[in-house]
C-alpha cells in the first residue's frame, strides 16, 4: 500500500516545508510567542534538509553517488549562505519571514519532478540501461488512470 502524495520522501518533505512556511507566516504576522514560531520554522527547514540529503544519495547510481551527493551538498551550502545573509539583513521581521516563506515554497517545486525511491531496487540503478526518467507513476499515484 502506498500513501501517494502523503508518503515517501516527497510527502515528508512537503509536510515539513508546509509546517515551516506556516510558522514563517505566523512570524510575519507578529503572532506571539515569536520565539516559538522561529524554532518551529527552523525545525521544519532542518527536517526538510535532512530528507533531501537522504533522498539525494538514493537518486545516483553507485558509480557516481559520492560525486553527485557532494555536488548537491555544495549547491546546498551556497543556498544556506545566501539565506544567512538574507536573515541578518537590515530588513523588518515581516520582510525576512515572507522572503524565507517564498523560498520554502520555491524549493518545493523541483521536488515535484524528482522520482520517489520507495520500493526501488537500488542495484537496478547500476545497470547501463537504467531508466532515470520521470513518468506518470513516479509519485506512485494513480494520476493517469493507467497506473
Amino acid at each position: 500500500m502506498t500513501l501517494g502524495i502523503w508518503g515517501g520522501r516527497f510527502g515528508t518533505y512537503w509536510m515539513t516545508l508546509f509546517v515551516s512556511t506556516a510558522a514563517l507566516l505566523m512570524l510575519g504576522y507578529n503572532e506571539s510567542p515569536t520565539i516559538f514560531w522561529v524554532y518551529v520554522s527552523r525545525g521544519g527547514i532542518s527536517a526538510a534538509s535532512g530528507i533531501v540529503l537522504i533522498a539525494t544519495t538514493e537518486w545516483y547510481p553507485s558509480v557516481c553517488r559520492a560525486t553527485g551527493t557532494s555536488i548537491a551538498y555544495f549547491v546546498g551550502i551556497i543556498g544556506s549562505i545566501a539565506v544567512t545573509y538574507w536573515t541578518y539583513a537590515y530588513f523588518s521581521t515581516e520582510v525576512i519571514a515572507y522572503g524565507l516563506c517564498i523560498l520554502s515554497v520555491i524549493s518545493l517545486i523541483p521536488a515535484l519532478f524528482l522520482p520517489e525511491t520507495v520500493g526501488i531496487d537500488f542495484e537496478s540503478l547500476d545497470k547501463p540501461d537504467a531508466d532515470f526518467g520521470v513518468s506518470c507513476n513516479t509519485r506512485r499515484v494513480n494520476c493517469c488512470g493507467d497506473d
